[in-house]
């Protein structure tokens, strides 16, 4: 259709001038004139025009064979013969670098040859972002032609010809943007050297060929100015995302953040830093860490002469400095040479505080003027830097911003962390300093750089951790929000139902007996009874205790006995040797009361097993093995003597173990943690490897290599001032450099070579080979042509050719050099190895060993009664024991992991990370940090059976899964409870925790179209309810009060709806969620009628209370729950029609009742012969029935007594039923 507009004016010779924009992806347009003078009228004139912005690093793509780099011209418009192509005019800009000139040249031949040329000279300073336009004018048959510059809003150049037109015929075709290379036959006066034009960078506007009918006094500016309109305004797209990942930038590291749109004249850019670590080969050296430059493939483009702002931070052993980089155009061009950095600006500024703290950075650049403030915060002192400059930039660019290693430096790098770092490309005001949402002052981004906290937040502030946290009756999101912001109401209830407290147990429904069992913050004892305190009377025994040691992760122990207890008079008694068939022997019984009148057991812990019965009876039984006397200490249950063969060892009894010479020598591998990172010393001592990258390090003499701990029981050699650490297999991508005594970071320069060393003459030497050829290396790849199931080989000085390392799930073998299965689950890489110094180890570098020692050194192989495989690298998630084993690892929350003896979990969490309250988190499960909920302390993981049990619908998430653990501690506020028997924990907002919340919703004209309009009935009001919070307090009983506010009139406006439908699926969202009540009530206001059915599901309670219901034929009530059902129907009129038919049945209720009540009914105009009004059913014997004041009124059944007492005598005979 845009071709055919032309077309038209042309035609029907429409006045109306309008402009085209040429798409930056496809920037040129091409149109055809063509006219007939004898068809012309006098007066009858063409125009049209073309604006252009020059935006060098804007995004337009390339058109034609020239690119922007291909010449210093950039073709604007030409025009050229329809049918020889020959150019008859050209519009073209040229910037010339050397003599700083910019100018606008047209050139043309007139109808009849005669050449023109026309040159304007451009100040250089308003070019770059400005608007220019160039618009021509014809009569023809008046010979009048007028050539018109404008610089947006005036003329700057004007020239009147009298000629026929500006080209040698009238059928052109004309050409706006793209490039252009002019053919040697098309030879323009003065253009030397300008054949060759580049696609105009920026951005062009067509204003578009027209033919109209006018006189000469057309006022061209106004014309032009007005059709151009607001064009001339850069509409700047503000972006979407703003946000720069938040991350740490570790080693090469380089991450990119590339702005959706461009700008217009201004930019901002703000966020946290902070060096984690500085890594150094020298002691001087300029980590380059941010460059925010145009988004572009060509490099040129991107070099730090055209780069608007870069962060380098310079470190010496003098001084720290940050430099800023930016650049200023002296002349508006990128085709240039940068290499003398003729743009580049370099700010230095010397850092007077510690470079490690958080520092804010925030650059703006505005009105030419870029600003860049960089301010470190230590507590409340600040230390700021600033910088000012005047510059030049190019406009209007799609930025892309660098940040991390920069120039990959892999030996001289900083560790950085940024944090909320923000891109604004259009509006700068956003850009301020940013704590925390929960700060009000900070030293950092983080929640735990926190000086204070929001003023009215309600947060309590904790000094140790610089935190703000909301209070466990609040919920964070952003705020601490409380019930009161969500539209929840405190309703107090009064219940008769028994209530046992947490740490006591229910003893015949009717009374509630305290739990021998000890519940302090660091000790919880009997968890037989605390877990189960329904039925804990039908098997009164303890066994579990948790133990907590400090604020580290619980431990539990089962004791090796049984204790059970017998209950008299609402008493529990130590039944020390009972059993549980004893409980039920009456001798037995007796027998342990009168043992326990005649003595007072000591709490001495000696075990029966080693003391005679006089002893045992004076205390209570030890039953740890091998343990003679225990006591139970804030670590647990440990052992305090051993027998003689054993000694007592972090509470437990170990057996002494006599080792043999040659084991006791050996030992020490293990005993010294000598593995890695570990190595053996010269005097045969341990030490942690200290080079970086390094996965194992020895020690040897620079000019002796024959004294080297490489060697197998190498003799002990002094430190001397030739002694030195070096390494023998670096981690990948490193290569160990002997004159540095580093790992760098480099690929081997040796052709086929994959890893290798520098040694100490500075020689690189090749240790692992790419390709199948042993005289690069003497380790080679892709053995499995070799060896089956080989990985890597290496060909010993022998001619053997061993295998070092097999597929997953194979050993290699040092005897035979093949593979054969591992019997170790968990492990990549196996290799046999000696058992006691568990160096399988050692055969990953034998290459390395044969290239460095004299004499190509061989290890030799151990005895064969030693050999073992042995893991060397274990699965993600996996760590190698002390014991030669992969197992599984402690996860990331993890903060101090350790090795233990335990069976089933070899490492151990002993101190997890901080929970939101800045508390440690003191449960684990599977070894795993376990977090609780909010309101609790310690915690257990429930099995689906147990959470079914107490909430069949609760659907489980990742992120809700904490509200189904059971709770064994609350957290460290007086009004948390733990509910029994479900052990939830609960807020209480009042003593007794009696309170539900209610929550009200509107049933109005509004909310019901948008019931209409959605498939879910639940979403008629639940998007309102916060779960999330409910879920947090443990809330046990909802109410929604529905308050029906829909008068007939309105009721008129809502077509083809005789249904509301309301569901709650509050249950499947919070977990302790019990009940859920339904309550409906009319508003105060006239006609004010449910004029619908009403289908309720999902409510335990339903309430109906002061309503008007309107009854015809198809009225009807249905109550749908998975449980019984509480009905409560009061104060509440049914209308029927005087015209009504008969009425066959309008209540149907669930099939399960629990309580039924029906107080003050009116039912009006109702035709009930023979029909079935309420229709109940119960589900137990407990469930109560109340009816009272019903009342019949207009009714056409003459039975009116009879009736009643029928329904009434229904009711009665199905609840006794």
């Amino acid at each position: 259709m845009t071709l055919l507009i032309p077309l038209l004016i042309l035609i029907f010779g429409f006045s109306c001038q309008y402009i085209v924009d040429l798409s930056q992806d496809y920037q040129t347009y091409t149109q055809q004139l063509n006219l007939q003078l004898e068809d012309l009228v006098t007066n009858k004139f063409f125009t049209y025009g073309l604006w252009n912005k020059y935006l060098p690093l804007g995004q337009i793509s390339q058109i034609g064979q020239m690119g922007v780099f291909g010449s210093n011209c950039y073709h604007l418009h030409n025009a050229a013969d329809s049918l020889t192509l020959k150019v008859d005019l050209i519009y073209f800009d040229c910037l010339d670098v050397d003599q700083m000139k910019i100018t606008k040249v047209i050139q043309f031949f007139d109808y009849d040859g005669i050449f023109h040329s026309y040159d304007i000279t451009l100040d250089q300073w308003e070019y770059e972002s400005h608007w220019y336009f160039i618009q021509i004018v014809q009569w023809p048959i008046q010979k009048r032609f007028e050539l018109m510059f404008i610089h947006y809003p005036e003329v700057i150049f004007k020239k009147i010809l009298y000629i026929h037109c500006p080209y040698r015929s009238f059928n052109q075709q004309l050409t706006f943007g793209g490039g252009l290379l002019l053919n040697d036959d098309e030879f323009f006066q003065n253009i030397q050297g300008r054949k060759k034009l580049s696609f105009f960078p920026g951005k062009l506007y067509y204003d578009f060929l027209t033919l109209q009918i006018g006189t000469f006094d057309r006022n061209g500016l106004k014309i032009a100015i007005d059709t151009f309109g607001d064009l001339y305004i850069c509409n700047c797209q503000s972006n979407i995302n703003v946000q720069i990942e938040n991350q740490i930038l570790n080693w090469l590291d380089q991450k990119y953040f590339t702005s959706e749109n461009g700008n217009c004249d201004q930019f901002g850019l703000s966020g946290w830093l902070r060096i984690k670590e500085i890594n150094k080969l020298n002691d001087n050296f300029d980590y380059k860490f941010m460059k925010m430059n145009k988004f572009s493939q060509n490099q040129k483009l991107n070099d730090d002469n055209l780069s608007a702002f870069q962060l380098i931070y310079r470190i010496s052993q003098q001084q720290y400095e940050i430099l800023i980089m930016s650049y200023s155009y002296r002349f508006p061009i990128v085709n240039i040479d940068f290499n003398n950095n003729p743009f580049l600006i370099i700010k230095q500024i010397e850092i007077n505080n510690n470079i490690y703290l958080w520092h804010y950075l925030q650059v703006t650049l505005q009105q030419n003027v870029l600003q860049i403030i960089i301010t470190f915060y230590q507590e409340l002192n600040k230390y700021q830097y600033q910088e000012q400059i005047n510059v030049y930039h190019f406009n209007e660019i799609q930025f892309q911003i660098h940040y991390g290693n920069i120039n990959q430096e892999s030996n001289n790098y900083l560790n950085i962390q940024i944090q909320n770092f923000n891109f604004y490309n259009c509006d700068i005001s956003q850009i301020n300093k940013n704590c925390h949402s929960s700060c009000q002052l900070c030293d950092g981004p983080t929640n735990s750089d926190c000086l204070s906290c929001q003023n009215n937040s309600n947060r309590i502030y904790i000094p140790l951790q610089k935190a703000c946290i909301c209070q466990y009756n609040t919920i964070d999101q952003d705020f601490c929000y409380s019930y009161q912001h969500f539209q929840f109401q405190l309703i107090q209830y009064q219940t008769n139902q028994l209530q046992c407290q947490y740490g006591y147990f229910y003893f015949n429904s009717q009374t509630c007996i305290k739990c021998p069992s000890i519940i302090q913050s660091n000790l919880i004892t009997c968890l037989e009874c605390i877990e189960n305190p329904l039925y804990w009377q039908y098997n009164p025994y303890c066994q579990t205790l948790i133990y907590i040691i400090h604020n580290n992760t619980y431990n539990t122990i089962k004791d090796q006995t049984i204790q059970y207890y017998i209950i008299i008079d609402d008493q529990l008694q130590l039944c020390e040797y009972c059993s549980f068939s004893q409980l039920q022997n009456e001798q037995a019984l007796y027998n342990n009361y009168i043992t326990n009148i005649n003595r007072q057991q000591r709490f001495c812990q000696r075990n029966q097993i080693f003391y005679g019965l006089l002893v045992v009876f004076e205390c209570y039984s030890c039953n740890l093995d091998a343990c003679l006397e225990c006591a139970v200490t804030e670590t647990g249950l440990a052992c305090i003597l051993c027998l003689d063969n054993f000694t007592a060892k972090n509470g437990q009894c170990q057996l002494k173990v006599v080792e043999s010479n040659y084991e006791q020598q050996l030992s020490f591998f293990v005993k010294n943690k000598c593995l890695a990172p570990y190595y053996i010393t010269s005097n045969k001592g341990c030490k942690l490897c200290q080079i970086k990258n390094c996965r194992y390090c020895f020690e040897f003499q620079k000019n002796d290599l024959k004294k080297c701990t490489l060697y197998d029981n190498f003799e002990i050699f002094q430190e001397d001032e030739f002694h030195s650490v070096g390494c023998s297999l670096c981690e990948d991508n490193f290569i160990f450099d002997f004159t540095v005594g580093l790992c760098l970071h480099q690929k081997p320069n040796l052709q086929f070579c994959l890893r290798s060393f520098i040694n100490l003459d500075g020689t690189e030497i090749c240790t692992l080979s790419s390709i199948d050829d042993f005289r690069v290396a003497s380790q080679i790849i892709n053995c499995e042509k070799l060896i089956i199931n080989c990985l890597q080989c290496v060909l010993i000085s022998s001619l053997q050719i061993k295998c070092v390392i097999c597929a997953q799930g194979y050993t290699s073998s040092v005897t035979t050099g093949s593979c054969y299965t591992t019997p170790y689950n968990n492990s990549k890489i196996s290799i046999e190895g000696d058992r006691l110094q568990m160096n399988g180890w050692i055969q990953l570098i034998q290459s390395f060993l044969m290239s460095f020692l004299p004499n190509s050194y061989y290890y030799p192989m151990p005895f064969s009664y030693l050999i073992t495989p042995l893991p060397i690298v274990c699965m993600d998630g996996y760590q190698i024991t002390q014991h030669n084993t992969c197992e599984s690892y402690c996860q990331s929350d993890c903060l101090d992991c350790e090795e233990t003896n335990d069976i089933n979990f070899k490492f151990q969490c002993k101190k997890c990370s901080l929970d939101y309250y800045r508390l440690p988190l003191r449960s684990k499960y599977e070894n795993q940090c376990l977090k609780c909920s909010p309101l609790c302390a310690i915690c257990q993981p429930r099995d689906i059976s147990e959470i079914n049990q107490l909430n069949k619908h609760f659907i489980i998430t990742d992120s809700n899964l904490l509200y189904t653990y059971k709770c064994l501690y609350p957290a460290p506020d007086p009004n948390i409870i733990i509910r029994q028997p479900q052990l939830t924990p609960q807020y209480c907002f009042s003593q007794n925790c009696t309170e539900f919340f209610q929550y009200e919703f509107e049933i109005n004209y509004k909310t019901v179209q948008q019931h209409l309009t959605t498939v879910l009935p639940e979403f008629f009001y639940e998007n309102d309810i916060n779960t999330n919070y409910l879920n947090q307090i443990g809330i046990r009983i909802m109410r929604i009060i529905f308050l029906y506010l829909l008068p007939l009139d309105d009721q008129q406006n809502i077509q083809d709806y005789e249904m509301i439908k309301i569901e709650s699926k509050l249950k499947q969202k919070i977990f302790s969620l019990t009940q859920v009540r339904f309550n409906i009530r009319k508003a105060d206001i006239s006609n004010n009628i449910f004029n619908f059915s009403l289908i309720i599901n999902g409510f335990d309670v339903i309430e109906i209370q002061n309503m008007i219901f309107s009854i015809n034929k198809n009225f009807y009530f249905k109550f749908e729950n998975d449980e019984s059902i509480n009905l409560n129907i009061e104060d509440t009129q049914f209308l029927g029609f005087q015209d009504n038919q008969q009425i066959l049945s309008f209540l149907t209720f669930a099939k399960d009742f629990n309580n039924l009540r029906l107080i003050n009914l009116n039912f009006n105009n109702l035709q009930i012969n023979d029909s079935i009004i309420w229709d109940v059913s119960f589900s137990q014997l407990g469930g109560k029935i109340e009816i009272s004041n019903i009342h019949f009124i207009n009714y056409s059944n003459k039975r009116y007594y009879f009736y009643l007492m029928y329904i009434f005598m229904v009711l009665c005979f199905q609840f006794f039923n």
